[in-house]
């Protein structure tokens, strides 16, 4: 094996004479490969290659292009507009010293204003520092999520973790319905009492009003025994 490759410069492919080769092998008056590489001077292998890449390609017009084709990066016209540019500036920095050069530009550059907004110049948000301890975090082991048992352990875990949250959030809107069923119970009691003292506190009052008027009026009254009012009644007096 050769420690560097061999520096073999091949000779470059004449365009015309390859896409007329193309057109005798594509006509309906067919030639085959071998005769128009001996007719045109090309090689088979280009021959070959340039001809298969055709018909591949949606084309209706052979146009040769080499392989360093696909890599470039401007167009030919791009790149002779670069390169009168560059002859340009060549001819005006002509003669000029690393000191001059900077100078030259200063004068040159012309100052634009940028309006720069409060988000330009706010820094991004920065994420939160990690945690230096894992304390609350759950034990793992290393495995291959993609592997049969473990997708299988990771869905009923899943499941189970679903299934409990269902369940508490079911026993949350219980306890819920029991506090409102006791509010509304502890209310009606206190409604209850509230009555009885109010009703306890009248009856009170008509039994004093009771009494006076028996204080009052008891002379006015009739005995049960001989029907006399107890204003005619002399028992008793002196």
């Amino acid at each position: 094996m050769p420690r560097s490759k061999l520096n073999v410069k091949r000779p470059p492919v004449n365009s015309t004479a390859l896409e007329n080769a193309v057109k005798a092998v594509l006509d309906p008056e067919n030639i085959s490969l071998r005769e128009a590489c001996k007719i045109f001077g090309v090689k088979l292998t280009t021959l070959s290659r340039h001809l298969s890449r055709f018909r591949k390609s949606e084309s209706q017009t052979f146009e040769y292009k080499p392989r360093l084709d696909n890599k470039k990066v401007f167009t030919d016209y791009e790149e002779n507009c670069l390169l009168l540019y560059i002859k340009k500036v060549a001819k005006m920095n002509y003669g000029l010293t690393k000191k001059s050069f900077p100078i030259l530009t200063e004068r040159k550059s012309s100052t634009d204003t940028v309006n720069l907004l409060p988000e330009d110049v706010v820094p991004y948000p920065k994420a939160k520092p990690r945690k230096a301890t894992n304390k609350g975090r759950k034990r793992g082991k290393t495995m291959i999520a993609t592997d049969t048992p473990e997708k299988e352990r990771l869905k009923n875990e899943k499941k189970v973790s679903f299934k409990r949250r269902i369940n508490i959030e079911e026993t949350n809107e219980q306890n819920k319905d029991k506090s409102k069923k006791l509010k509304v119970r502890r209310q009606k009691k206190n409604q209850q009492r509230k009555q009885v003292q109010y009703s306890s506190s009248e009856e009170e009052d008509d039994i004093v009003h009771l009494v006076e008027t028996d204080d009052e009026d008891s002379n006015d009254e009739e005995c049960l025994f001989c029907n006399e009012s107890f204003k005619n009644d002399i028992h008793g007096e002196q």
